[in-house]
């Protein structure tokens, strides 16, 4: 059973928010470290296709998405239109002379790793 420490001056309700927060916070990380890794092994599996993403895309995917995070649904995945304008967010940091991502590449890219 925890101990009521004097200086615990947080209620129950603001530990779990605080909880929650942190959970959400660690998730989000987890993100990052599974969609990189994924990253590193589709480029060392095919060198030179433009599907890939590089580091710069991955961030202003799980930037974009992660701004959004309120318009995710239950089930975990977004509307078209947030995937659209996380595309054109994505665009500008496309390896010089590869296609930018479109939003199913985006949609794609998500749901192969989202939590």
């Amino acid at each position: 059973m925890a101990r009521h420490h004097p200086d615990n001056h947080l209620s129950p309700i603001r530990r779990k928010h605080l909880a929650v927060t942190l959970l959400s916070f660690i998730a989000h990380c987890v993100e990052i470290v599974i969609l990189m890794a994924n990253e590193d092994t589709t480029q060392s599996q095919n060198p030179g296709r433009s599907k890939l993403w590089n580091n710069a895309e991955t961030i202003a995917l799980i930037d974009g998405l992660y701004e959004r995070r309120a318009q995710r649904a239950d089930s975990g995945n977004f509307k078209d239109a947030v995937y659209n304008s996380v595309a054109q967010e994505v665009a500008p940091h496309c390896i010089e002379g590869s296609p930018p991502k479109s939003a199913q590449a985006v949609r794609n890219k998500w749901q192969s790793v989202g939590l």
